[in-house]
This record gives structure tokens, sequence and C-alpha cells, in this order.
């Protein structure tokens, strides 16, 4: 989870994580104890924080399991102050899988951040195979079914 790399580069900083599961907090707790970082159990439609408390803040393969995409961005928009970047990424729509509640294709992502931030970038991400290695690109109007996952990075103006 976290490398030498990262904690580094946080040092003197605050990292929260929350997770809906209380026993994936409890190994997290044990797992990767480290006093810059808070691990909270609580969910994103209802985040646990004060208003405008976060520079950045990361939402991986999250919004595909939400009933209420809206109130997910309202909350993420709340606890994020003004200039703040979102991160969040979602898998492309090749069909939803059983813990899926929606699937998100490139323009419907797109649209549903830009209700609630400004889009900086939308990169495609792909895993490795036997022919291609790992890579994040920029996305395009010519390459966006090819994504595995979408990584969009927005601000909150």
């Amino acid at each position: 989870m976290w490398s030498g790399y990262f904690i580094q580069y946080w040092k003197g900083k605050k990292v929260y994580g929350i997770e809906i599961n209380d026993k994936a907090v409890a190994y997290a707790q044990y797992k990767y104890e480290n006093d810059n970082i808070i691990y909270n159990q609580g969910n994103i439609l209802n985040l646990p924080f004060d208003d405008e408390m976060f520079d950045v803040f990361t939402s991986f393969e999250t919004i595909e399991h939400v009933n209420d995409e809206d109130t997910q961005m309202k909350e993420v928009k709340r606890v994020l102050k003004k200039g703040g970047l979102y991160i969040l990424s979602t898998p492309n729509n090749w069909g939803l899988t059983e813990f899926h509640v929606k699937d998100y294709d490139y323009f419907s992502i797109k649209e549903l951040v830009s209700k609630y931030f400004k889009i900086q970038k939308i990169y495609n991400q792909n895993s490795e195979t036997a022919n291609t290695k790992r890579q994040i690109i920029e996305t395009t109007e010519n390459n966006y079914k090819e994504a595995e996952c979408f990584i969009i990075v927005a601000i909150k103006e």
C-alpha cells in the first residue's frame, strides 16, 4: 500500500483513509501503522470530515459501487478546499460485474464529474499483458474504448 517513497514525500502531512468495512480498517491499521496515516470507518456518501479540509481527495474504483453518484460528488466537493484536486478512477464500461451498481464510459464519467469539478485531464489506464506493458496515457476521443479504467484529475473551483 505505502512505499518508502510516499512516506518520505508526505513526511509531516496527514493522510486520511476511509473504508466502509471495519475489518479492512483494522487490517490497514495493523499492517500499515504510521503516525501520519489516520484510518476511518465510514461511507463516502456521508464523509466524517470537516468542510474544506483536504487539498487532495482520491477515490479509486469506488463510484461504480455507489447508489447515489451525485451525493458522492457533493460530499467530495464539500471536503475539498477551493483549488483542491479530486483524483478518481473507474473501470470502463465493459459490462457490469455483480458488485457494480453502475458502469461508466468515457462520456458518462466526464459528464458526471464536470457537473461538480473542472476536469484537468482524463487518462486511460491499462494492465500489463503478455503483449503490452502497463500504461497510463491521456484519453482522447480516438482511444477511450481501449481504456481498462479511466483516471480523472479534476479541480474544485
